[in-house]
């Protein structure tokens, strides 16, 4: 999801917290960040939300409609009507997602609570799983890197000796 929010314009300094809150949103409708990145992201280059983006968004159990009619004051069906107007911006969307997931929101302690649950300790044991092979990999990655060409270039020499010899081994198999 980080690499898919710096690719949407989010910042280095502005993409944890970014973060912070879209896991929080993801974890409690159980969609997967990746997806809702994507979505924000379409939102973020528009500028504002689309009819086409809500669907995206409502399909998935986000509560898009409550939360900017919380956010805004007014109702579900005048939100519904500044979205077909193109009306709400992706700052007013991001306001409420804020007001919802983020700190003090209804939905900000969901990242915390699923990875309390089975699925999400499995979810962190192989994340730090990973890490811990990149880790034990970056101290010898240069030592890799070599094996694996000398390793190429021993099979393409092999690969050219035999063209070479195909008849004698030919001969010799049969």
């Amino acid at each position: 999801a980080t690499k898919i929010l710096l690719s949407f314009g989010w910042t280095a300094e502005t993409v944890g917290a970014q973060l912070f809150m879209m896991g929080n949103m993801a974890s409690a409708i159980g969609m997967p960040i990746d997806e809702l990145a994507k979505i924000m992201g379409k939102i973020k280059a528009v500028g504002k939300l689309t009819g086409e983006t809500l669907n995206q968004l409502q399909e998935r159990g986000v509560p898009v409609l409550a939360m900017l009619a919380a956010h805004l004051g007014i109702t579900e069906a005048a939100v519904q009507s500044m979205i077909s107007q193109g009306a709400i911006s992706f700052n007013m969307l991001q306001q409420a997602m804020w007001e919802t997931a983020g700190v003090g929101g209804e939905m900000s302690t969901a990242m915390a609570e699923q990875s309390q649950a089975l699925i999400g300790l499995w979810s962190t044991l192989k994340d730090n799983l990973l890490e811990l092979g990149m880790l034990i990999a970056s101290g010898f990655a240069n030592d890799l890197k070599y094996a694996l060409r000398v390793m190429i270039h021993i099979v393409k020499k092999l690969k050219d000796w035999i063209k070479v010899n195909a008849v004698m081994i030919k001969q010799m198999v049969v």
